[in-house]
């Protein structure tokens, strides 16, 4: 079933964004709407917070798919190093940066605004990992609002990343900024069902087939509490490594390690048995040696010692009693 998963096209439970398995559960969908309609409404920062691997990226991803024409986007995947790095990075993408070689970080914007403001277009910037980002940097680029936004709305930026940003971004309150609008949202990890339902999904965009390849039973465990997109992938492909689709996968969730999930090109596995697959645990905990305390090696030295004394006290005791003579010394 592995190999048979290899050759699905697209790739299903892979940690790269691919917005063709975009899952609208958990309120996925109604986030993008929301974010949509705040940009539209021309609201200049943007905030999207929730914990790891829950999909904001993915999110984003989808938001600056479906933009409007009169919006043009930028996508930050990283954490920029400075703000003369993002200014780098705008301007390469939209190609609005001036011919001549400049290097004058305000010059660059001021060009860039002059191209947004001819064309009648708004730029949204979208800063993923937005928690990484320095404080000095992110204090530049909030008063580039407050610059490039006097009259009207030209630049929007939309930050993703996890709670961290929030505490952040308040630590900037001590910096007198203008006041702009602000809205915030948030991702919740999704639930047993919708995790079900996540894993079905892809699967069907994958293979083209309704049917039902996850059972809630299935991801019960993994999906205790709330879980993520990353640790789904995962698990997803640990169970078809396993061929055991059919049955009851708690063991696998001990080996499921929050790394990026992958299927390595050409990779080969032999098939167990049904009867090795099934085959009981056999506890080999009496072969491993126990800790000897200090107490234990007293007492057996102790116990040796006493051994040794009785072995030589019966040996001394048998040579000191010789054996009586009772032949008789009549002559025959």
């Amino acid at each position: 079933m592995y190999r048979e998963l290899q050759t699905l096209d697209p790739q299903p439970f892979q940690d790269t964004i691919d917005t063709v398995f975009f899952f609208s559960g958990g309120g996925r969908r109604e986030t993008i709407e929301d974010i949509k309609s705040a940009l539209s409404q021309s609201v200049p920062l943007l905030l999207l917070t929730g914990g790891e691997g829950v999909g904001k990226t993915m999110i984003c991803r989808m938001v600056e798919k479906e933009l409007p024409s009169e919006m043009i986007s930028v996508f930050l995947p990283q954490a920029i190093n400075s703000f003369d790095d993002m200014v780098s990075i705008v301007l390469q993408e939209t190609g609005f940066g001036p011919e001549e070689e400049e290097t004058d970080p305000a010059i660059l914007l001021g060009k860039i605004v002059a191209v947004l403001q001819e064309r009648d277009l708004r730029l949204v910037v979208f800063f993923d990992e937005a928690e990484k980002i320095y404080l000095a940097t992110l204090e530049r680029v909030r008063k580039l609002l407050d610059q490039v936004n006097e009259e009207n709305i030209i630049f929007q930026f939309v930050f993703s990343g996890r709670h961290l940003f929030e505490d952040n971004l308040k630590q900037l309150s001590i910096v007198t900024f203008k006041d702009v609008e602000e809205r915030h949202f948030t991702l919740r990890p999704l639930n047993e069902e919708e995790s079900c339902s996540y894993l079905n999904h892809c699967m069907k965009i994958a293979s083209g087939e309704d049917d039902q390849f996850f059972s809630q039973d299935l991801v019960k465990k993994v999906s205790s509490g709330g879980t993520n997109f990353r640790r789904l992938n995962h698990f997803a492909l640990e169970a078809f490594r396993s061929d055991q689709l059919d049955t009851t996968f708690l063991r696998l969730l001990d080996t499921i390690e929050d790394q990026p999930a992958s299927i390595p090109a050409g990779e080969r596995r032999e098939r167990e048995s049904s009867t090795s697959a099934r085959r009981r645990e056999v506890n080999l905990e009496f072969l491993s040696f126990r800790r000897i305390l200090p107490g234990w090696i007293l007492y057996g030295g102790g116990v040796s010692i006493a051994a040794l004394l009785i072995f030589f006290w019966l040996n001394l005791t048998g040579d000191r009693e010789q054996p009586k003579d009772t032949s008789s010394e009549v002559p025959i």
